[in-house]
């Protein structure tokens, strides 16, 4: 398999296993707190948003997306990451 075809299939299997995770066990668990305690644990799973930055590591990502695109996810999910942190900070 070329590196494109693996981050597609690894992207697709990770979002139907977050599907199901949430519709199995976060949903049932959530729908019984109240607003506050139920997006904390939501907000707080952004937190760790930073990995994106090994968007911008060289040679971790397939060579035929443009590095633009690479520093673009990289920063703008440390930047998703950094605000989650705030939002954590302020809900609790």
């Amino acid at each position: 398999m070329d590196n494109f075809t693996i981050i597609n299939v690894q992207a697709i299997i990770g979002t139907i296993s977050i599907i199901l995770g949430f519709n199995w066990w976060i949903r049932p668990r959530l729908a019984h707190l109240s607003v506050e305690k139920a997006v904390l644990p939501l907000v707080f799973l952004n937190t760790f948003r930073y990995l994106g930055l090994s968007f911008m590591a060289k040679e971790q990502f397939y060579d035929g997306f443009p590095s633009e695109f690479l520093n673009t996810v990289g920063i703008w999910d440390m930047c998703t990451a950094i605000l989650a942190i705030i939002a954590a900070v302020a809900i609790k």
